[in-house]
């Protein structure tokens, strides 16, 4: 859904959210995303940077695509000491961003709720919010696999009938 909503030629965005809850799952997600986005575009870079909850960067880092990597034996990544203007296509944030990826640049950022952010992102012409809801064992079980996690059955059971659709 996330993805698609960047192509929605009707209606252009380029900057999304995607929040909830503490616990609920946003950086189990963010990794997920992560991973699924770049099998499904190998021959992409992604930028990937963390923010503190006062929206202050703590890492940055370039990724180079998965075709580079195989074919030309590049670097996995290369850590940045900021976050440079048009690096490349898409930006994937984690936490609320201090500065959002100008535009075209795609991004995606997974912050708490943090209302300075939603607000300032609200304001925003090509910005859309999502609210993660809790999650379902299918995917608590699909997000074990794609990461590979490696936990049981039977743990994923329990942690699910102890703490719900949240992901702990």
């Amino acid at each position: 859904k996330i993805m698609a909503t960047f192509y929605n030629t009707k209606d252009p965005v380029f900057h999304v959210s995607v929040t909830g809850s503490p616990g609920i799952g946003k950086s189990l997600f963010y990794l997920y995303f992560f991973q699924r986005y770049r099998k499904a575009n190998p021959e992409k870079q992604v930028l990937t940077a963390s923010f503190s909850k006062r929206r202050k960067l703590q890492s940055c880092v370039l990724w180079n695509s998965l075709h580079d990597c195989e074919t030309n034996n590049a670097d996995p990544f290369i850590k940045l000491a900021g976050i440079p203007d048009g690096a490349c296509e898409f930006y994937l944030y984690d936490g609320p961003p201090e500065i959002v990826a100008p535009l075209p640049t795609k991004m995606v950022a997974f912050p708490a709720p943090n209302k300075d952010w939603l607000s300032e992102a609200g304001r925003m012409e090509a910005h859309r919010a999502f609210y993660m809801p809790l999650w379902s064992s299918s995917e608590i079980g699909q997000a074990n696999i794609e990461l590979g996690l490696g936990l049981g059955e039977d743990t994923l059971q329990k942690r699910m009938s102890l703490f719900g659709g949240t992901v702990r």
